[in-house]
């Protein structure tokens, strides 16, 4: 019994969603069917590159093995994902699993944990073949590498998308609507991914040198792209009263630094001002959609997260724009436009080309265009979550609003300046930052002021809830500070009883 308690311990610490899933995955009828598929086309493909007499044909070999195995790892393994977070959200087992000891987290985790092991799984079926392709020469080992490497990671980026998918299936309204668009998205992955593995990155590695920065990037962005769609995961499983936002707001200035960090370390010394300018555009336009989601949740903090609201009043106003309600959200949006902008400034300081400084002049006024369109529709979004009751139904409802009043104010300008006759920009298409951005060289002075003072009265109104916002964080602060009531005494036993 003693030598079983450190095994029966280390088996405690395993991730009970995760040994759930692997013994269905295990004992499931498509499980069968896929290892029979997938044993068949290793045997097929085997037999092909046996075939093969010319001794340059490895990379053909290679991309033939890339073209069947991308796949199973991008669209069979993230479909199993979906269809399980699926049946945890419709089943209504997620209840039960919140009554235990395990989080939403470690949940979402334990199934990306899940899908790690059948990629792993397939992965190792095929692995043999892809390394005979390096007998046939014209391929290296650092290709082939490569290659394992990043169809491992986009697979398991995919099977994150299945989960995070999977998931939104909570709303039943549009249940439907979200499995087929489900499966279109990971369909057009599958197909993305399987052409970069068998074509693009062969190309690439065929004496480049920017394959290193290539394959970084391509990590990264795996990776980053993998975090946000675990924290909407984990979002859907977490309870209405909990704190939904706060991983959202971090992520996106962490991402932002991460990539700053990533940039001017990858990147030549003469280039890294031009590169920072080529990230804090797309960046802000990132911020857009970031603030408008945090400007559509409801005003006040719920029970639960005002009470842990933490007892010192610096640390508590210091996170209090990571907390929920929608008027700390548009002072989030103040902060992380505030913190891109930065990176012009930064940029100018490692110097930019003289050769192409006019090129990154207009991607500058791009981004400052961009960041008063990401407060002028935050501004908007929380004007509209406003007029709704508290619930996180109406944070939807809100943001399908917003998202009306953008294709309203893209297409009906465009159709009032079409049966008009008139060209170029017009205050009209003030709320369309494609056409904005599209004229900014021909329009930038007039474009620009008219959006600065409609952004700027936007703000305005909008003064009050901020500060509400973080008045509310500082009255939970001091109500966490207050000694607790005491109990009154218990009455005295009456005679009888003594």
């Amino acid at each position: 019994m003693k030598s079983g308690a450190p095994q029966l311990g280390m088996s405690d610490r395993l991730n009970a969603v995760l040994v759930r899933d692997v013994q269905q995955m295990l004992n499931g009828r498509a499980f069968l069917a896929v290892l029979l598929l997938s044993l068949l086309s290793v045997a097929v493909l085997a037999a092909l590159v046996a075939s093969m007499s010319d001794q340059s044909n490895g990379r053909d070999a290679f991309q033939m093995v890339m073209v069947a195995l991308a796949p199973v790892l991008t669209l069979i393994v993230p479909m199993q994902a979906f269809f399980s977070a699926r049946q945890e959200i419709g089943g209504g087992a997620s209840e039960l699993l919140l009554l235990s000891s395990l989080t939403p987290t470690r949940i979402v985790w334990g199934k990306l944990l899940s899908s790690a092991v059948q990629i792993v799984l397939w992965t190792s079926l095929f692995a043999p073949v892809m390394a005979f392709t390096f007998l046939l020469r014209g391929i290296s080992v650092v290709e082939i590498g490569a290659a394992l490497l990043l169809a491992m990671l986009f697979g398991l980026t995919m099977s994150a998308a299945g989960i995070a998918l999977g998931t939104l299936t909570v709303f039943r309204r549009v249940a439907q609507l979200v499995n087929a668009a489900s499966l279109l998205a990971l369909s057009a992955g599958t197909f993305f991914f399987t052409g970069f593995l068998a074509f693009g990155l062969s190309e690439l590695t065929r004496g480049s040198s920017v394959v290193g920065t290539v394959v970084a990037w391509t990590i990264f962005s795996s990776g980053a792209a993998m975090m946000l769609l675990m924290i909407v995961a984990c979002s859907q499983f977490t309870h209405p009263y909990e704190n939904r936002s706060t991983g959202f707001r971090i992520y996106l200035p962490a991402v932002s630094l991460l990539c700053a960090g990533l940039t001017l370390a990858l990147v030549d010394k003469g280039d890294r001002g031009e590169s920072l300018v080529a990230l804090a555009t797309p960046l802000l336009a990132v911020t857009v959609v970031f603030g408008v989601f945090a400007a559509t949740e409801g005003a006040e903090l719920s029970p639960r997260v005002r009470a842990l609201v933490p007892a010192q009043r610096t640390r508590a106003l210091l996170l209090a724009p990571l907390l929920p309600g929608h008027g700390r959200g548009l002072f989030y949006t103040l902060l992380m436009v505030a913190l891109l902008l930065a990176l012009y400034p930064l940029a100018r300081g490692f110097g930019i080309s003289s050769g192409v400084s006019r090129l990154y002049q207009g991607y500058i006024d791009a981004g400052n265009v961009l960041a008063l369109y990401a407060l002028f529709y935050a501004s908007i979004a929380a004007s509209i979550r406003r007029r709704f009751p508290e619930g996180s139904s109406r944070n939807w409802l809100a943001r399908l609003l917003v998202a009306i009043v953008f294709v309203l104010g893209c297409a009906l300008p465009v159709l009032i300046q079409a049966l008009a006759q008139i060209s170029g920009w017009t205050p009209l298409q003030i709320l369309n930052p494609f056409w904005t951005l599209a004229e900014l060289d021909d329009d930038a002075s007039s474009a620009f002021a008219i959006l600065a003072v409609l952004t700027g009265i936007a703000l305005l109104f909008q003064l009050g809830p901020m500060v509400r916002g973080m008045l509310e964080v500082a009255a939970a602060s001091r109500h966490r500070r207050l000694p607790p009531p005491a109990e009154p005494p218990l009455p005295a036993p009456a005679a009888h009883e003594t």
